[in-house]
């Protein structure tokens, strides 16, 4: 019951964390790198989306072998490595460096988003008593998820303006 609670409250942080990423670089990167063109940035934000669809199913496979608490961890370690990481992408007042820097953080974010989504949701399963208990922690996983997808954006834009870019995603 513990461990599903603090898998929850996890949850909220690290997706409340990366959905401020949509909200701040288009943002952030017309402001200040001016050879950054849309399509980039587009890419940069869909990285993330499109490593995480194709290393789940791996993940998925070979989770039982490394173990799902050690996969946990380590897509904790890297989703908190790669996000700062991003945010000192914004030290760099060179268009390329920033790209290269920003587009490299956001494919480990993918990754490590993958072990992420996909551990939670086994160690769910894993973890409650019975099959209705792990049914109503995966609902509040999900709730979980809406939550901060939603009020990422809303924290990012609130944070930009009272401190800089690269300080929201490192401090």
């Amino acid at each position: 019951m513990c461990v599903s609670i603090s898998l929850l409250i996890i949850t909220l942080l690290y997706h409340t964390l990366l959905s401020t990423v949509p909200a701040l670089l288009p943002m952030y990167a017309v402001q200040n790198h001016k050879f950054i063109s849309k399509s980039d940035i587009e890419a940069v934000i869909s990285s993330k989306y499109l490593i995480e669809l194709l290393f789940s199913p791996a993940i998925g496979i070979y989770s039982d072998s490394i173990g799902r608490r050690n996969m946990l961890q380590g897509g904790l370690n890297l989703v908190v490595l790669s996000t700062i990481v991003f945010g000192m992408a914004g030290l760099f007042s060179d268009s390329r460096y920033f790209f290269a820097i920003s587009m490299s953080a956001r494919l480990f974010q993918g990754l490590s988003m993958a072990a992420l989504n996909c551990m939670t949701r086994s160690l769910i399963f894993q973890l409650s008593k019975s099959q209705a208990q792990a049914v109503m922690f995966l609902g509040f996983y999900l709730a979980m998820t809406v939550i901060a997808n939603t009020c990422g954006p809303h924290l990012a834009t609130y944070c930009l303006s009272k401190v800089g870019y690269t300080e929201v995603f490192c401090y």
